[in-house]
């Protein structure tokens, strides 16, 4: 799966020391697009502006295409789901993989998500409200 991210310190406790913090120049995309998916387009979103760190351009529809594609969950050229279920995670990963993009999973542990990203690796945090 993807590689834990950025944000990751900031969901599972107390925000770093100011001399521990390392910010990662990753470019920022909007998954408000006006598109009929746009209020769950958290996840296709997240792999285009990690995807865009390492200059591949793709748009969070087009990695939504693929990764619902990819669980047997698109139907036809317009789209649409044939269940009630988004993006799932693992999906994800695999649309990353086809990419050249390592998929890693490194869980939830606050330790993974800082390790990757004071290593220069961003990633995708999942997270639950």
């Amino acid at each position: 799966m993807l590689a834990w991210v950025v944000i990751a310190a900031t969901l599972f406790g107390p925000g770093p020391a100011p001399a521990d913090v390392h910010v990662l120049d990753v470019p920022y995309r909007n998954q408000l697009d006006g598109s009929a998916y746009a209020m769950a387009n958290c996840g296709p979103t997240s792999l285009a502006m990690v995807l865009a760190y390492y200059g591949i351009d793709a748009s969070p529809w087009d990695l939504r295409v693929k990764a619902m594609q990819i669980q047997h969950s698109w139907v036809g050229d317009d789209g649409g789901y044939s269940d009630g279920y988004g993006v799932f995670v693992y999906n994800l990963a695999s649309v990353a993989e086809t990419m050249g993009v390592h998929a890693l999973d490194c869980g939830v542990a606050k330790a993974h998500a800082t390790t990757a990203c004071a290593s220069g690796r961003p990633g995708i945090c999942g997270a639950r409200f």
